[in-house]
């Protein structure tokens, strides 16, 4: 509560009170804006400042209570644009972000799968190379066989592992034919023909897997066609042996030199 100056008879009374205790003159309650807020003085209409204690008073033209009330408004719905704008911009941000961490993903696991095939394929092909190895040692002991059984039946030579296939009761054959058919009836090498053949046959589907590689191993499958085509040009020649023994020792001894050099560049693909 404030003191004020009572307007009869000039003594101090309470700002608050309808009259004055001292002369009993009514006090005129005036607006808080008409009044000093330092002291209580009425104030003058227009007054800048108190006219007792020189308080200074705001003064708001009616021009300025207008721009205020004009730009309130507008300040209020410019902030909410602003939040909307970035309410968006963040939306915005984070579908670019989910999207950026979608296509890494994507392309993880496209590199994942790549890495797989071609890890895939390194095994296939190494499997592949190691069976027509197999095949061709095998191959490689029937054909020499049957050219021991072929030689020694025309130039009568005997020999303990060939005697039982060149000869009827010590006698030599005259036909190398005989010898021959002799050979593939043998239980023990009509096995290793079996064997030979069922090996091609597993090759042949390993090679279709094969068919396609990737970028990175086509000069790898060049390499193993070429070993492929002489393996099975041995395989050939060991389960059907035919020509005169001059031609098919020196066809078979050919093409068993040409797997073997065919293996050893294939191999350099190996992991």
């Amino acid at each position: 509560m404030s003191l004020m100056e009572c307007p009869g008879c000039g003594k101090e009374i309470s700002d608050k009170t309808g009259a004055c205790i001292h002369c009993g003159a009514v006090i005129e309650r005036l607006p808080e804006s008409k009044r000093c807020p330092e002291c209580g003085a009425i104030a003058e209409e227009g007054a800048a400042l108190c006219g007792k204690c020189g308080y200074p008073f705001e003064k708001t033209t009616d021009a300025e209570s207008e721009k205020k009330a004009a730009v309130g408004p507008h300040r209020e719905s410019s902030g909410a644009l602003v939040k909307a704008l970035i309410a968006v911009i963040a939306l915005v941000a984070l579908l670019v972000a989910s999207y950026l961490v979608y296509e890494n993903i994507q392309a993880q696991n496209k590199e994942k799968q790549m890495a797989e095939a071609r890890a895939s394929y390194a095994s296939k092909y190494e499997a592949v190379a190691y069976s027509m190895l197999e095949g061709a040692v095998t191959a490689e002991e029937c054909g020499n066989l049957i050219k021991s059984v072929w030689y020694n039946t025309i130039f009568e030579e005997e020999d303990e592992e060939t005697d039982k296939f060149t000869q009827i009761k010590g006698k030599f054959n005259e036909d190398f034919n005989t010898s021959i058919a002799a050979l593939f009836a043998d239980d023990d090498f009509s096995k290793k023909v079996a064997a030979v053949e069922s090996n091609k046959a597993a090759v042949d589907s390993m090679m279709k897997d094969l068919r396609n590689p990737p970028d990175e191993w086509k000069e790898a499958y060049d390499e193993l066609k070429e070993y492929y085509d002489a393996y099975a040009d041995l395989i050939k020649m060991a389960v059907s042996p035919s020509g005169s023994l001059q031609t098919y020792s020196e066809d078979f001894s050919e093409t068993d030199s040409e797997a073997a050099k065919c293996f050893d560049k294939v191999k350099q693909f190996f992991g």
